[in-house]
């Protein structure tokens, strides 16, 4: 059973692609940031994150927010993409405007469930997150704008980390989130891990299209004003080089 077919919850993918490929200098560039390598299994990370969505989200419902250079590579690693699961940037503004620009191709259907994922994450077991997905979909729909923790096994300095209300569970196995940390020393790390109510940030979300539209509209009147308010163009590309 899915999301889809099983609660008719009309569910969309937003993947982002993009990056400087400093990580796996040589084999990833610019030109071909890790998303486009084979690192894991016979397929590029990218078509694993599609595949691994696949059951749940049907293609016409997946959105690539990508820079402009990029458009050729997805193109011939996805021979199925159409320039309507595209959301071109002029340039990389990291994640907020790519957020808010995915939103923006979807305002006609706020009650829509969008699932923001990176597309060059490595997750096993598949079944589980599929689950854990229509569970933070149910979430989604009851208002909530919820985002993915993992469980951490090592005082890890390179990643942020989620701070939960361990005491406040929610319906679907979900948590409060008390606050986001950034990227932590190792005496702090260690101290989260001790803790047990700490997580390492995943980089996924899911809410509806509505939620998020609210969610700029009270927190980042900038970025709202620039590309989610009624009546706002698409900016010219120096005005989008200069949003936060």
């Amino acid at each position: 059973m899915t999301a889809r077919n099983a609660n008719k919850i009309e569910t969309y993918a937003v993947l982002l692609v993009g990056g400087k490929g400093e990580r796996f200098w040589p084999l990833s560039t610019p030109e071909r940031p890790k998303q486009f390598l084979k690192l894991f299994t016979k397929r590029t990370m990218v078509e694993d994150t599609v595949e691994r969505i696949s059951p749940m989200i049907p293609k016409s419902h997946i959105l690539f927010v990508l820079p402009p250079h990029l458009v050729t590579t997805l193109k011939k690693e996805l021979k199925w993409v159409r320039d309507t699961n595209l959301v071109v940037e002029s340039e990389g503004r990291n994640t907020a405007p790519a957020l808010a620009l995915a939103a923006r191709a979807l305002k006609s259907k706020p009650h829509a469930v969008l699932a923001v994922l990176p597309s060059d994450h490595l997750i096993a077991p598949k079944k589980v997150f599929q689950k854990d997905l229509e569970k933070a979909s149910k979430l989604a729909l009851k208002g909530y704008l919820v985002t993915f923790g993992i469980k951490p096994s090592r005082p890890e300095i390179g990643y942020g980390y989620i701070e939960i209300d361990k005491d406040n569970k929610l319906h679907y196995g979900g948590f409060r989130v008390e606050r986001f940390r950034e990227k932590p020393d190792a005496k702090t790390a260690k101290r989260y891990l001790d803790a047990g109510n700490f997580l390492w940030n995943s980089g996924m979300f899911v809410w509806t299209v509505g939620s998020i539209i609210e969610a700029f509209k009270n927190y980042h009147s900038g970025i709202y004003n620039a590309l989610l308010a009624p009546g706002s163009g698409f900016p010219s590309k120096k005005a989008y080089s200069k949003l936060e």
